[in-house]
This record gives structure tokens, sequence and C-alpha cells, in this order.
């Protein structure tokens, strides 16, 4: 974490994204702002009073959520057979007798929900999901929340 002049950034991971955004601060590099796409985007229609924005290139971060979408349905899947087989074998200690039954459950935890290989590529998702915008006003009431997600045309 580092504190400059009114400014807080915090990088996880890496120090990249900071020594980026501080290169960007003294004029070493063009400004995220500066983007014709955000001003007609982001900054368009803006009320007066808005502040704490957020702009996100929902074309390049779709693809990561869609792996992890997969991933998701994938772990509860599995642990839903898990917890179906131990419901079962629970039930059969609880009727002795009942042991000869036949349990496909573990047939069904490998059953993907999802084929991850018939994921789309990044151009035609693209082709759906456009960007996101949100900002923050402020009214006599409170602070509240605008968001909008845009959709190619």
């Amino acid at each position: 974490m580092l504190f400059r002049s009114h400014w807080i950034f915090l990088g996880v991971g890496s120090a990249a994204p900071v020594e980026s955004a501080l290169q960007g601060l003294e004029g070493k590099q063009s400004s995220f702002w500066d983007k014709s796409d955000v001003k007609r985007n982001l900054l368009a229609d803006l009320p007066d009073n808005a502040c704490g924005f957020s702009y996100i290139d929902l074309s390049k971060i779709v693809p990561v959520y869609f792996d992890l979408v997969v991933q998701g349905m994938e772990n509860s899947r599995r642990m839903a057979a898990v917890r179906k087989t131990a419901a079962r074998e629970s039930a059969r200690e609880e009727q002795p007798g009942s042991g000869d039954q036949q349990d496909d459950s573990s047939a069904d935890a490998d059953k993907p929900t999802v084929d991850p290989a018939a994921k789309p590529d990044a151009a035609t998702l693209a082709k759906y999901w456009s960007f996101s915008r949100s900002y923050i006003h402020q009214e006599n009431g409170g602070l509240y929340s605008a968001s909008h997600i845009a959709y190619p045309k």
C-alpha cells in the first residue's frame, strides 16, 4: 500500500499496476480518462454530483468470469453428488437389508454440467458484451449508486 498526496494505492499480487498508476499521475503515459471510449461511454452523460466511478470493458472480463462460473458449477455439481451419496449411505445404515440397491451417484459426479471446451472465443463473447459503467451520486437523502450494462448494437 502506498500513500501519496491524497491518494491511496493498493496493489494485490504485483507492484506493476501501482507503478503504472504512479507513472500515469506523473504524466509519463496517456491517461485512462483520455481514451475516446471512456469519454464516450463513461463520462458522456453523468450528473454533476457523480463520483466514485467504475468502468469495465466486459468484452475483456466476461471470458474470465465464464471460466469462474463453469468452475463453480462443476464444484457445486460434485459436492451435490457427494452429499447425495452420504445421504444414501446414512439411509442404508438406518434400514438394514437395503444395501443391495445399485448406487449411480458416483456416475453423476463424473458427468460434467458444462463442457469447458465449448467456451466461445473472445471475439464471439465481445458480440454480446460491451461495457459496464457505475457511479455514485449524492442527494439530500444520502448516497446512491447507478449502474449500466451496455450491449453491442
